[in-house]
């Protein structure tokens, strides 16, 4: 009796040791597939060493430079070799993908920087009203691209949940199957589409809700981190200023959202300058739009693009007054 209970107990531990490696290794094969093969971030680090590239040839060029900044609405919108050719204006475009969240796509721009830059934020308004923790696919973007950095915030790395992150999520998969199984690409868009410039030229057409972005109120979290933007670019010497994207409106929607948006700016202005479109950020011309109501094709981006000269050029700033009374 005592051996056969001798001999169960030895094999506990090789059971649960076996528990352990089979778990180790099958992490080890999920972090290895997001940072290698992941057809979204393999995706965003192309495009950082893009746009990377064009940042080093403009500061070899020119003196300073325009830092534009924020999710897929901004990679699809901004096309900085327009405003260098037709406006001498030497601009790079940072945008990624909104999903990495504010503070990475923040701290990911603030690596660009040289004093006497400018940096426009063009972040989608739902970002500073929801949680500010780190996504996973933050994680996964820093790691791919060995810019490990901007996890950091100043407190401790919380190294397990961080590592954790880089397994692929149960979406991802099923998602992928799906498209192997219907022929679909991995991911719709090609890394083709990239411009040097950073510019993301969508050609493909879909069709999409056109209700206007959710009316946002910033939370706390977010206005501590518009807050924490501005002091770090005056302590750098970097002009910043916010400009607010461009969504496809119907044209019945139009007044009531640029109301909406107008409130919205009035709250970012606590913070920071405002640039003044004069579209308050809608753009009722459903040709200007490629596969959601935040994507601007070619023609949209060129308008976006020459619109966004002109302010930054004038330095054209809404103030709270012309804001209250939209």
């Amino acid at each position: 009796m005592a051996l056969s209970t001798l001999h169960s107990r030895s094999l506990a531990p090789r059971g649960l040791l076996g528990l352990i490696s089979l778990a180790l290794l099958a992490w080890l094969a999920g972090a290895w597939y997001t940072l290698h093969f992941s057809p979204e971030v393999a995706y965003d680090r192309h495009s950082h060493f893009v746009k990377m590239a064009w940042a080093q040839k403009l500061d070899r060029d020119f003196t300073n430079k325009i830092v534009v900044f924020g999710g897929s609405s901004c990679r699809a919108s901004i096309k900085g070799e327009q405003m260098l050719r037709a406006h001498g204006l030497p601009t790079v475009n940072l945008g990624l993908s909104v999903g990495m969240g504010p503070k990475v796509l923040t701290r990911y721009a603030f690596q660009f920087l040289r004093p006497g830059d400018t940096l426009v934020m063009a972040l989608e308004p739902g970002v500073f009203a929801e949680s500010m923790e780190l996504p996973d696919h933050a994680v996964q973007f820093a790691f791919a691209s060995r810019e490990t950095a901007l996890l950091r915030d100043g407190k401790p790395m919380n190294w397990p949940a961080i590592l954790l992150d880089l397994r692929p999520g149960a979406y991802h998969i099923f998602t992928l199957l799906g498209k192997i199984v219907l022929r679909l690409p991995a991911f719709r868009y090609p890394q083709t589409d990239l411009h040097a410039d950073g510019w993301q030229e969508i050609a493909d057409r879909r069709s999409f809700v056109d209700a206007g972005p959710a009316p946002a109120e910033l939370s706390e979290e977010g206005r501590a981190w518009l807050a924490h933007i501005r002091d770090t670019c005056s302590q750098r010497g970097v002009r910043v200023c916010y400009s607010l994207p461009w969504y496809y409106t119907s044209p019945s929607l139009v007044d009531s959202v640029r109301r909406q948006n107008a409130k919205y700016l009035l709250q970012v202005a606590e913070f920071l300058p405002v640039l003044k479109d004069p579209m308050l950020g809608v753009d009722p011309v459903r040709e200007h739009f490629a596969d959601t109501a935040l994507h601007l094709n070619a023609c949209g981006a060129t308008e976006r693009t020459d619109q966004l000269s002109r302010e930054l050029k004038a330095w054209e700033i809404w103030s709270k007054r012309e804001l209250a009374l939209q």
